[in-house]
């Protein structure tokens, strides 16, 4: 691409990346962007530099000046990628293009995104379109546990209070208890309230479960949120991909438990209604 740099001015453009799901394809195609800038200004700045780099979860490093790295035949198709590096530089016609990529729910989004820099406006807004387009064809990542958080918090630590009453009110039914003669009023009438309407009964129970069982929703909704990472590079064998796996065996659980028991306490209801 054909440019005329601006006297010493240059100017730099930033896009993060977020809630994509990476993978090798996606990779290539992003670094073959890079590559052909630098084809392209390869007579006018032999000095230039291009580099792709991989880091693993096994603490091994891999880095080429080539395409080949990306490729499906790749070393890296037997490795689980932890992050991902494509750097291209000229000194000497002032142009920069970074792009950093980390597996995770890295914090302010660190480590994810495209820096381009150059002397010439045109190029620079040129380059950033092109590569925001390529990450724009990247699976989305799922947001809802993350856009949902302060609610799912909400409604496990309420399922939990409930389900912890539940089983705490079952074993006391086997020990025999004879009510007082002073029992207060509002309590006698709250039994007879519940014993008429099971749903007020459920939701009292939820209720004073409550405050038990916060703490360990919210540790639940956070193992979910980790399931779902901003950015999640699905780069190597398949067995690999922790998060995906672990996704399949939640998705099964509700399927074969959860969802059945949930079934069967709305149909007991509507009976006994």
């Amino acid at each position: 691409m054909a440019f005329k740099e601006i006297g010493k001015i240059t100017e730099s453009r930033y896009s993060r990346i977020r809630d994509k799901i990476i993978t090798l394809d996606g990779i290539y195609n992003l670094a073959k962007t890079v590559q052909e800038e630098y084809s392209q200004n390869l007579e006018k700045d032999k000095y230039q530099s291009i580099s792709f780099t991989a880091i693993c979860f096994d603490d091994s490093r891999y880095e080429s000046e080539d395409l080949s790295l990306f490729s499906k035949d790749s070393i890296l198709n037997k490795k689980r990628v932890e992050s991902i590096n494509i750097s291209y530089s000229s000194s000497a016609l002032k142009l920069v293009i970074d792009i950093d990529l980390r597996h995770g729910n890295a914090a302010y989004d660190y480590g994810n995104s495209i820096r381009v820099k150059g002397g010439n406006s045109v190029w620079v807004n040129g380059i950033i379109k092109k590569l925001e387009e390529t990450v724009s064809s990247f699976t989305p990542q799922n947001t809802f546990v993350r856009k949902y958080k302060v609610w799912l918090n909400i409604i496990f630590g309420l399922s939990l209070g409930w389900f912890f009453l539940t089983i705490y009110s079952y074993i006391l039914s086997f020990i025999p208890f004879t009510p007082k003669k002073d029992t207060a009023e509002w309590i006698i009438l709250l039994q007879r309230i519940c014993k008429k309407y099971p749903l007020v009964e459920h939701a009292l129970m939820a209720l004073l479960g409550f405050p038990v069982t916060i703490n360990p929703a919210i540790s639940f909704t956070n193992k979910l949120y980790s399931l779902w990472p901003r950015i999640e590079i699905q780069i190597g064998p398949e067995h690999t991909f922790i998060e995906s796996r672990r996704r399949r065996y939640i998705l099964g659980a509700f399927v074969l438990v959860a969802l059945p028991l949930l079934l069967s306490f709305i149909s007991s209801f509507i009976v006994n209604k």
